[in-house]
C-alpha cells in the first residue's frame, strides 16, 4: 500500500515533509496534524520498498550529517526503495550546520546525475519520489528551495526582507503559511546547484547566528531570484506546520 499526502489547498501530492521547528514545538507542544502525521509517517518503515531505478539515474539524494545511527530521511528514503544517496560529513568531529555548503559542494564533482536533491538529516522525511523531476521542471527555476512558516535566523538582512514577504504575499497560497527560504531542503540541476553553491560558500556566517548555514543561503537568494525560487505551490516539499489543510490518502 503507497501512503501519499494530499495538501487539499493546492491539490498537489508533496514527496517530502518536514517537521520544522523542533525546539518551538517541544516548548509549545506538537500539535494534533503533526503527532498524527509522525505517525503515519513512520508506518512507511513497515510498508515493502518500492523501486526508483529509472529515478535513480537521474536523482542524486545528498545528505549531510555525522550521527553514528540511521538518521529519519535514510529510513524513510530506504524504505520507499531508493538507493542513490551519498552521506557527507561522516568524518566531521565536530559538528556544525555552516559545515553542509561546503560538504554538499565537495561532493557534487563526484555526481555523475542530471540532478541532486539536498535533504536534512533529522526532520525530514520522504513520503514518495513519483513524478519528482518533472513537478521541478514544472516550476521552471533552476534551484527550488522548501519553504517554511518562520523568518530564520533573524539578523539585519532578515529584517529588511520586505521585497520577500510581498513575494510571500503573491504566491503562498497559505494565510501566515511557509513563505521563507528553508535550506534544509531544495533540488537543482547538478551543474546548477554547483554554480550556486560556490557563491554560498564565500559568504561569510552571519554574527547574530554562526552555525547557521540558512542565513548564508539567504544572504544570496534576492540575488539569484527567480532562478531560484521557493516551492510556494507545495509541489514537493510539504512543511508539517501546516497540516490543516492536508489530507492523508492510501493506494494499493
Amino acid at each position: 500500500m503507497k501512503i501519499l499526502f494530499k495538501n487539499n489547498v493546492t491539490n498537489t501530492y508533496p514527496c517530502v515533509l518536514h517537521f520544522a521547528d523542533r525546539h518551538s514545538h517541544r516548548q509549545n507542544g506538537w500539535s494534533t496534524g503533526c503527532k498524527k502525521t509522525y505517525k503515519v509517517v513512520k508506518l512507511l518503515s513497515q510498508k515493502p520498498a518500492r523501486q526508483y531505478k529509472r529515478l535513480e539515474k537521474k536523482l542524486t539524494i545528498v545528505i549531510a550529517h555525522n550521527y553514528k545511527f540511521v538518521t529519519p530521511v535514510e529510513k524513510t528514503l530506504n524504505s520507499i526503495g531508493f538507493n542513490n544517496i551519498v552521506t557527507v560529513g561522516n568524518n566531521v568531529k565536530k559538528w556544525s550546520n555552516i559545515l553542509k555548503p561546503q560538504l554538499v559542494l565537495d561532493t557534487l564533482d563526484n555526481v555523475t546525475t542530471k540532478f541532486v536533491m539536498f535533504l536534512d538529516a533529522v526532520d525530514v522525511y520522504t513520503i514518495h519520489l513519483d513524478n519528482l523531476v518533472e513537478k521541478f521542471k514544472q516550476t521552471r527555476c533552476k534551484m527550488l528551495f522548501g519553504a517554511e512558516r518562520y523568518n530564520y535566523p533573524l539578523n539585519q538582512h532578515s529584517k529588511d526582507f520586505s521585497w520577500h514577504e510581498n513575494l510571500a504575499k503573491k504566491y503562498c497560497l497559505y494565510k501566515h503559511g511557509p513563505q521563507f527560504l528553508n535550506s534544509g531542503q531544495w533540488i537543482a540541476r547538478t551543474n546548477d546547484a554547483k554554480f550556486y553553491l560556490r557563491d554560498v560558500v564565500k559568504v561569510k556566517p552571519l554574527q547574530e547566528k554562526p552555525n547557521s548555514d540558512q542565513g548564508v543561503f539567504k544572504v544570496t537568494f534576492k540575488k539569484y531570484y527567480p532562478d531560484i525560487n521557493l516551492d510556494f505551490g507545495v509541489k514537493i516539499f510539504q512543511v508539517a506546520s501546516t497540516l490543516t489543510s492536508v489530507s492523508v490518502v492510501a493506494q494499493k
